[in-house]
């Protein structure tokens, strides 16, 4: 489900930033995930700890937890907000 989240917030940041989106979010994203490998002693990968992607998080437990009442706690190991 985080993924998803993730994912719907992305596109909304898109719609925000227009065609920027594309060069300041969107292509470096695409280049971190290309090189993304698992970090020791974390669940989550390299390309989760990227400056665009927390944005993303964060975006992400602030949405769904003002509207559904979602612990983005439940996530954090896998989709950082911080840190």
């Amino acid at each position: 489900m985080a993924w998803l989240s993730v994912f719907i917030l992305l596109s909304l940041l898109g719609k925000r930033y227009g065609l920027s989106y594309l060069l300041a979010i969107g292509l470096p994203s695409l280049i971190s995930c290309a090189n993304n490998h698992k970090i020791p002693g974390k669940t989550a990968w390299s390309h989760g700890y990227k400056s665009y992607e927390m944005r993303a998080n964060r975006n992400a437990s602030s949405y769904f937890g003002k509207n559904y009442g979602v612990s983005w706690a439940t996530f954090e190991a896998d989709y950082p907000t911080h840190l």
